[in-house]
C-alpha cells in the first residue's frame, strides 16, 4: 500500500511541474502598434501587455482563438505602465486587436503545447504553399468544413467537404495580401485554427 501512495505522489509531482517553465511574456502597447506584433509562446505562459508612455488609450481584445481557449477583452488602459495579462491554457493561433483602433492595430501569437499529451489527430495534414500568392492547397482527413478568415475574424471563404479525405485547392487571388486564418471543422465542431499568409 505504501508503494502505491509513493507512485501516486510521484505522479502528482510530475504533473504539477509540467508547466514549471512557464514565463511572463511582455508586449508593449504603443500609440499605433503592439510590440512585438507576433510571438511564440507555450501553454502556461502569461502574456502581459503594458501601456507605453505617450501611447494614449488602448485595449486588448481577442479576434480569433483556438477551440477551448477563453476569449479576452481588457478594460481601456490609459495610464502609462498599466497592464493587462492573459494566461494561456490552449495551444493554437491567437489574433487580437486594439478595439479602439479598429483594424489598424493588430497582432498575434502562436502557442505550442507543453507536458505530456495524447497525440492529436492530424486533420489538416498539409497547407501549401504558405506564404502563397494566388492559390493554396489544403490536404485534409476527416473534416467536414474549411473556412478562411481575415485578421478581424470576418469570413472570406467557406467550403463544405463532401469526401472524408482529400485535397482541395482554393483560389484566393481576389483577396488582399496579409495574414489570414484557416479554420477547420469536424462534424460541425471547431477542430483547429492555423495561420496563413498571402504575399504580394
Amino acid at each position: 500500500m505504501k508503494k502505491i501512495y509513493t507512485i501516486l505522489l510521484a505522479s502528482s509531482f510530475i504533473f504539477c511541474n509540467i508547466n514549471s517553465n512557464a514565463v511572463n511574456i511582455p508586449v508593449s502597447i504603443g500609440s499605433a502598434a503592439f510590440s512585438p506584433q507576433a510571438l511564440n509562446a507555450a501553454v502556461g505562459d502569461v502574456i502581459v501587455w503594458t501601456l507605453a508612455a505617450g501611447a494614449g488609450t488602448h485595449n486588448v481584445a481577442s479576434i480569433i482563438i483556438p477551440s477551448g481557449a477563453a476569449a479576452f477583452n481588457s478594460p481601456n488602459l490609459s495610464t502609462t505602465g498599466q497592464t493587462f495579462s492573459y494566461t494561456i491554457t490552449t495551444a493554437g493561433t491567437y489574433a487580437y486587436k486594439c478595439g479602439l483602433m479598429g483594424t489598424s492595430m493588430l497582432a498575434s501569437f502562436t502557442v505550442t503545447p507543453v507536458g505530456i499529451e495524447e497525440p492529436s489527430e492530424n486533420l489538416l495534414t498539409s497547407v501549401y504553399p504558405n506564404p502563397f500568392t494566388e492559390k493554396i492547397s489544403l490536404t485534409y482527413n476527416n473534416l467536414s468544413k474549411i473556412e478562411i478568415l481575415n485578421v478581424v475574424g470576418s469570413l472570406v471563404k467557406s467550403v463544405e467537404l463532401s469526401s472524408i479525405e482529400g485535397t482541395i485547392e482554393m483560389n484566393l487571388d481576389a483577396i488582399p495580401s496579409g495574414i489570414y486564418f484557416v479554420r477547420t471543422y469536424k462534424e460541425g465542431l471547431l477542430s483547429e485554427t492555423r495561420k496563413i499568409v498571402k504575399s504580394k
